[in-house]
C-alpha cells in the first residue's frame, strides 16, 4: 500500500479513526500507515497507550455515525489518495493523514490557486488589519486562504476570506 493509494470501506474507517486520535504531524506515522495500513496502525497503538502524541480514543465503529453526523453538517473527509486531496501536500514529511472540508469547494482545486497566509497567535491590532486587507483581497480574487485554524493572524486570514465569500 502506497501514501496516494485511494482507501475503501473498513480500511477508510481505520484511517479516519487514525487521523482522530493522532496529533497532526506526529513522526513516523503516515510512514507506518504507507508499510502497513491504517487498521494495523490503530490497532498497534490502541495495543500501547502510551504512544506518543495520542490525543483521544475513537473506536472504528464510531466512525459511520461520525460521518453522517458530519454530512448533515457539510462536512466531508478527503484521504490521501482520494481524488480531491491535494498532491502537494504528500510532498510534506508528515502529509496529512486527513483533511476535514466544509462547504462545496473541490479542495484539490482551491489548492492550485491558493496562499498561505500565517502568523502569530499574540498579533498586534495592525497585524491583524493588515491580514485582513492583504487575505481578504486575494480571496476575493478568488485565491483560496490556507492558514491554521489558530488565534491571530490564522484567524484573522479566514475571517476576512470569509468576509469577501472568498474560498478559505
Amino acid at each position: 500500500m502506497t501514501r496516494t493509494a485511494a482507501m475503501t470501506g473498513q480500511e477508510r474507517v481505520h484511517a479516519i479513526a487514525l487521523a482522530c486520535v493522532v496529533e497532526p504531524g506526529t513522526p513516523g506515522i503516515a510512514e507506518l500507515v504507507a508499510e502497513h495500513g491504517p487498521q494495523a496502525v490503530l490497532a498497534g497503538l490502541q495495543r500501547r497507550r502510551r504512544a506518543t502524541r495520542v490525543v483521544g480514543r475513537l473506536d472504528p465503529d464510531e466512525v459511520p455515525a461520525m460521518l453522517a453526523q458530519m454530512a448533515r453538517q457539510g462536512v466531508r473527509i478527503a484521504l490521501p489518495g482520494d481524488p480531491e486531496f491535494p498532491s502537494q501536500l504528500l510532498d510534506l514529511p508528515e502529509p496529512p493523514l486527513a483533511l476535514w472540508i466544509r462547504g462545496p469547494l473541490d479542495l484539490r482545486a482551491a489548492a492550485l490557486r491558493s496562499v498561505a497566509v500565517v502568523g502569530a497567535r499574540a498579533c498586534t491590532a495592525y497585524g491583524e488589519r493588515a491580514t485582513a486587507e492583504v487575505a481578504g483581497g486575494l480571496a476575493g480574487q478568488g485565491w483560496a486562504v490556507v492558514s491554521g485554524a489558530a488565534f491571530g493572524i490564522d484567524a484573522a486570514a479566514h475571517r476576512a476570506a470569509l468576509g469577501v465569500g472568498g474560498p478559505t
